[in-house]
């Protein structure tokens, strides 16, 4: 399984991470930003040896 992250700030992406390991919590967007960003996309998929097999519909997450 991977996760797939996309941090945006308004219509421009800032960061994106990938991740395979199960864990809590990670970083992504820039510490610098002014105003930060306000939206991360995620993505599921199921991946074996060839690479991702089968992939979740992609979800946003938005800050108030």
């Amino acid at each position: 399984m991977t996760g797939h992250f996309d941090a945006f700030a308004g219509a421009k992406k800032i960061d994106s991470r990938v991740t395979t390991r199960d864990t809590a919590d990670f970083l992504i967007g820039d510490p610098d930003l002014v105003g930060g960003i306000n939206r991360i996309r995620s993505q599921a998929c199921i991946t074996g040896d060839g690479g991702a097999f089968k992939c979740s519909d992609q979800w946003n997450d938005i800050r108030d």
